[in-house]
């Protein structure tokens, strides 16, 4: 089972990657946001997802706050 979770943590990682860039066009985010890891609970029903942000503290408080924003809709795809 551990292997399967790291197969979905990468996975869940490169999706979300891909839905931030494409998807958001929020102009909180700053220019570069890179998803960092991801854990996905053994049950598979919890996940938490760590990110990165490139600039100064006021660019990742946005950037954060308008990822908080968007957890609906990127739970949604």
């Amino acid at each position: 089972m551990r292997r399967r979770l790291q197969r979905l943590n990468a996975l869940f990682r490169q999706e979300l990657s891909e839905l931030i860039r494409s998807e958001l066009r929020d102009p909180r985010l700053a220019d570069i946001v890179s998803i960092t890891r991801v854990d996905i609970s053994p049950d598979l029903q919890n996940a938490s997802v760590y990110a990165s942000v490139l600039g100064d503290e006021q660019a990742k408080v946005s950037t954060m706050k308008a990822l908080t924003a968007a957890a609906p809709v990127l739970r949604h795809h």
